[in-house]
């Protein structure tokens, strides 16, 4: 099954990047080869709703859960339809009693210290059927090295190493006029505690008791500095280009993962 055509759900993403875009493509073609809506999915780490938001317009009961209080607020602000449940916790904290079709991490497992840990868990909670849709960055990728160079990372490094990043997020908080803002999370205070290889996440899945279904890339290595992924034309060129080169020059990774007997 395909996914459904980018104009069914724009208007419910702020996601507007090609690459951003690649991986809702992924996750909603993912998604329907479980089955039609209404599927009860639950996203981990769904910051300010870019995924979480389409998947409930389209018509699946969807469990939104993240650590990070002014994400769920933005969420808030935007009004949330019937079929979106929101939920402070932590990336394992799920609820008791409850099962899912589909489970998704998109770009939250780098930021865990026990992230097989948290493919057990969520291996407990699928149905019949089910499956676990996961996004990392390559660890050792062209993003990463881009972000490591970068002015704004050595910013936010200081920034937490001084103790001002927490009290300038507080005193700015989550304000009416930031309605209109670009943004997958506003917690901005989570750096990166794995680095995957792909070899290491593949191990890790099968050890955690799933099989591998699917996996694709992200973009590479056109648009590793800052800025580059907003440049459309080049960006969209990396998405093409990046399905075409060996897996460690891809900045990022797509996973469908399917519990193994």
């Amino acid at each position: 099954m395909s996914a459904p055509p980018d104009d069914i759900w724009l208007e419910q993403t702020r996601y507007r990047d090609p690459v951003d875009l690649k991986k809702l493509r992924f996750l909603f073609k993912a998604v329907g080869s479980v089955g039609p809506a209404p599927l009860d999915i639950l996203e981990v780490g769904c910051g300010s709703g870019n995924i979480a938001r389409p998947l409930a317009w389209l018509g699946h009961r969807v469990l939104a859960t993240d650590i990070d209080e002014a994400s769920l607020e933005f969420m808030r602000i935007q009004g949330v339809p019937d079929t979106l449940e929101l939920s402070r916790a932590g990336l394992t904290e799920l609820p008791a009693g409850r099962s899912f079709h589909v489970i998704i991490a998109s770009e939250v497992l780098e930021h865990v210290e026990d992230p097989a840990q948290a493919l057990k868990v969520f291996r407990g909670a699928l149905r019949p059927g089910g499956l676990v849709l996961v996004t990392i960055p390559n660890g050792h990728g062209p993003w990463e090295v881009g972000q490591a160079l970068s002015p704004r990372r050595a910013a936010g490094w200081l920034a937490r190493k001084t103790g001002l990043y927490g009290p300038m997020k507080r005193a700015l908080g989550v304000r009416r006029q930031e309605k209109d803002a670009e943004t997958s999370t506003f917690n901005f205070e989570s750096p990166h505690l794995q680095h995957f290889t792909m070899e290491r996440f593949e191990e890790m899945a099968r050890r955690a008791g799933f099989a591998i279904r699917a996996r694709g890339h992200s973009d590479g290595p056109l648009t590793f500095f800052p800025g580059g992924r907003r440049i459309s034309w080049l960006a969209r060129a990396d998405c093409r280009l990046v399905d075409r080169l060996p897996h460690w020059l891809a900045s990022g990774w797509y996973f469908v993962l399917a519990p193994r007997p």
